[in-house]
């Protein structure tokens, strides 16, 4: 059996992982923290119940994800969300 349309890695799950991460560590009510960590949840379900995704294509969107993460972490020495939020403006004479 094969499905020539999946796409590996699927980026319908590793989109929807990182917005429900972001809306869980922002939001403010608990409610929407919880739909937050919802949504991935949801959109794992559809996307392989409507075999447009196979499981490994949902592992492999995670990966990348965890590797964007990562190379953030790297990058700048906190999560994103972690960082100053207004930039110093530098003005040159």
């Amino acid at each position: 059996m094969s499905n020539q349309y999946a796409a590996m890695p699927s980026m319908h799950i590793g989109w929807s992982l990182w917005c429900g991460l972001t809306i869980a560590t922002l939001a403010r009510p608990v409610w929407v923290k919880v739909l937050g960590l919802l949504y991935p949840s949801a959109t794992l379900l559809v996307i392989v119940a409507t075999a447009n995704h196979f499981w490994m294509d949902a592992v492999g969107g995670v990966v990348c994800l965890s590797f964007g993460f990562a190379l953030s972490c790297a990058w700048y020495g906190t999560l994103p969300y972690r960082l100053p939020k207004q930039v110093a403006v530098i003005c040159t004479v």
